[in-house]
């Protein structure tokens, strides 16, 4: 073999050493000069999230973060329950039928339900 293709391998990472160095000191004046957004009153008024809002997440005992998560399900104290109650809901039960309501643009608060293909 060609030693030179090793060579040039293990000159690449001292190569980009430089831009590496470059942008970790971009990256950290970032890091130390940034500040927390302050937004407009308009958009916090309209930004406001109701007490009782359904999609509010983490709610409840919702672990937060990676590691309280992993410690949740080996616990088995992970709320897995992806299904919702919804009131006024109008659309198919079946998943996937539903899904074809949405590619036919037909919001389910409007529509019937209808019988699935192979019950017609």
């Amino acid at each position: 073999m060609d030693e030179r293709i090793f060579q040039f391998k293990a000159g690449r990472p001292i190569a980009m050493m430089p831009y590496i160095l470059l942008m970790t000191g971009y990256r950290l004046m970032a890091l130390w000069t940034c500040r927390d957004p302050v937004w407009p009153q308009a958009v916090m008024d309209v930004s406001v999230i109701e007490a009782d809002d359904p999609y509010d997440e983490p709610r409840g005992d919702t672990p937060i973060g990676w590691g309280e998560t992993v410690l949740a399900r080996q616990r088995g104290d992970y709320p897995d329950d992806p299904k919702m109650e919804i009131k006024d809901w109008q659309g198919e039960a079946d998943p996937a039928l539903n899904a074809l309501l949405w590619a036919e643009d037909t919001p389910p608060t409007i529509h019937q339900p209808r019988k699935s293909p192979h019950e017609r």
